[in-house]
């Protein structure tokens, strides 16, 4: 169940990196829309050979959402969940935060690495893509882990594409079609003038991110409901 729910949550992260990497310059002083301003920015992430940035991810858990869509997934009814083990959503936080350091080469190389979080044992982990093999420093346990080509071969391909470059500017597109975004207004962030952005997923995002039939209803639950708020740096 639980791990369902993280596999959504780089549809929020990626729409959040695409825009924390990215410079965009659609005209100062020109009546600018939303769509101009993403599409700048699109054009920009496909000519940027290096990035860095800092993505900051703060979740409210719905408890009984959780708690609710787990039943629905294990066709359980009533209190039978309850009653294998007590309810797994009441061990849940009310909330989760992270900050992440990222950065990324064309066409495949990246570090992302955790500097804080609310979770326990997540702080300092370093994860590290080289083009063929991942890297993987848990500070908590101070040990390294990595997958080896054929490793890499089990998992799944949305991460694969992620990983090694293939895919990812089509897969931002969807989610940029999947998403409401709407132009609010003009904002400084660290001295640098930003155009700020409100995004939510449309009605049928799961459909455009192409979420498989049976599992449509399981994700629109999750997803219904996020948010983000992006500024994207005029300059």
């Amino acid at each position: 169940m639980i791990k369902r729910i993280r596999l959504l949550i780089p549809f929020a992260l990626l729409l959040i990196l695409a825009i924390a990497l990215s410079g965009c310059s659609a005209g100062v002083g020109q009546a600018v829309s939303a769509s101009d301003v993403i599409a700048k920015m699109r054009d920009t992430m496909k000519n940027t050979q290096t990035a860095q940035g800092t993505v900051d991810l703060s979740l409210t858990i719905n408890k009984e959402g959780v708690k609710t869509l787990a039943q629905s997934m294990m066709g359980s009814k009533g209190g039978q969940t309850e009653g294998k083990g007590g309810d797994p959503a009441a061990n849940l936080p009310d909330s989760a935060s992270a900050t992440l350091k990222v950065w990324r080469q064309q066409p495949n190389k990246a570090r992302i690495e955790i500097e804080s979080a609310s979770f326990p044992n997540a702080k300092g982990t370093i994860a590290v893509y080289d083009g063929q093999k991942i890297y993987v420093y848990v500070a908590s346990d101070n040990t390294v882990y990595s997958a080896t080509p054929s490793r890499m071969d089990k998992l799944p391909d949305a991460v694969k594409e992620v990983l090694d470059g293939s895919g990812v500017d089509e897969y931002l597109d969807k989610i940029v079609a999947a998403s409401d975004i709407k132009l609010v207004g003009n904002e400084q962030v660290a001295g640098h003038d930003a155009y700020k952005l409100e995004a939510t997923y449309k009605p049928d995002a799961a459909d455009t991110l192409g979420i498989p039939k049976a599992a449509q209803m399981q994700v629109g639950t999750i997803i219904k409901d996020l948010h983000a708020t992006l500024w994207i740096d005029k300059d």
